[in-house]
């Protein structure tokens, strides 16, 4: 979303941020936001007031989020009937629950379909709708085929800034992501990795871990030793990127696209991951990253990646051109030009 705001700020368009969720004024982000231009509505105030004192001022509506759009729509048409919506739905979260559901050997659950239900009837109010993933993209136009012209990919801008070390310079291994709901993806793929998976890497490779990333859970927490360093939050992911070997996305269940995959990639640090993450982004094994879909293919994938130096390289050069190609700024500025623009009729 930071991301999506800038770039509307560098189409020349003027922006009101309703932070719906979560009104703290954190820096040094809402500094930044405003001096882009953007009126950020912080603080204390219900939506439906905010909408009423604005009735008819804008000229287009973007809502990111099914539990966000659940919240507004009704405020927002009855009170900007006429602006167009995007509605930026970013992943499809059910997806993440029946994988989830799976992975853990539960049933599938009643709450699961309804989740189902309200994350498509959601995705039919939006005049146009941006996905994170062409694979959510896709299983939307199967499920909704009417909406197919409607639904449009539109992912994270990567800042290509590979880190200088060599191979030989580096050591140790990465895991990035926050942790700030209980049984979150990353939880489960941290405590996995830690449990089923690091225990030989250790052994044979004498490295540490680093897990970094907000607000880590007492279950991730306890496993802190001086293997596995617990760092929480970083501003500035340089040196880590700089200083390890490999980073690893473990994830059994997830939704939407893996940013700090992409961030990791962009920053010339070779991966390991899931084969769920691997299809989510469309990555190949053995050419952007090296997939496992098991544990034992983890690991050696793992090791694999860590000892051979030729192929370390290899993955880094050809990860680096797949953000190239696919995540560069500008040209996803001109791909956010093209689904807002014609939703905004002029006069």
């Amino acid at each position: 979303m930071y991301a999506l705001l800038r770039d509307l700020v560098e189409l020349d368009y003027k922006v009101t941020l309703f932070p719906l969720q979560d009104p703290t004024p954190r820096q040094p982000y809402l500094h930044q936001l405003q001096e882009w231009g953007i009126e950020v509505l912080h603080g204390q105030r219900l939506f439906a007031t905010f909408a009423g004192e604005r009735a008819g001022y804008y000229d287009l509506l973007l809502v990111s989020r099914p539990n966000n759009l659940d919240m507004t729509h009704d405020s927002l048409r009855r009170h900007l009937p006429a602006a167009p919506l995007i509605y930026d739905a970013e992943a499809l979260f059910f997806l993440r629950e029946e994988a989830k559901a799976r992975v853990l050997g539960e049933p599938r659950s009643g709450d699961i379909d309804r989740m189902r239900r309200n994350e498509l009837s959601l995705i039919k109010l939006g005049d146009r709708v941006i996905m994170a993933s062409a694979l959510e993209r896709r299983y939307v136009c199967e499920a909704l085929p009417e909406l197919k012209n409607r639904v449009h990919v539109w992912g994270h801008p990567i800042n290509i800034q590979p880190t200088r070390r060599s191979f030989e310079d580096r050591r140790d291994l990465l895991f990035v992501g926050a942790f700030h709901e209980p049984g979150s993806p990353n939880e489960d793929a941290v405590v996995y990795f830690l449990q089923e998976v690091f225990p030989e890497i250790e052994r044979q490779l004498g490295c540490q871990l680093f897990v970094i990333g907000a607000d880590p859970p007492q279950t991730i927490r306890r496993y802190s030793s001086e293997s596995v360093k617990i760092v929480g939050y970083v501003p500035d992911l340089t040196k880590y990127y700089d200083q390890c070997r490999a980073f690893i996305v473990p994830h059994r269940f997830s939704a939407g696209i893996s940013l700090k995959l992409l961030e990791a990639m962009g920053r010339g640090l070779p991966a390991v991951v899931s084969d769920l993450t691997a299809e989510q982004l469309f990555l190949t094994d053995g050419r952007e990253v090296l997939a496992g879909g098991t544990t034992e293919g983890f690991r050696t994938s793992l090791l694999r990646l860590y000892k051979d130096a030729a192929l370390w390289w290899e993955i880094r050069r050809n990860a680096l051109q797949y953000v190239r190609e696919h995540y560069d700024q500008g040209e996803l500025r001109e791909s956010l030009r093209s689904i807002v623009e014609p939703s905004i009729t002029r006069e």
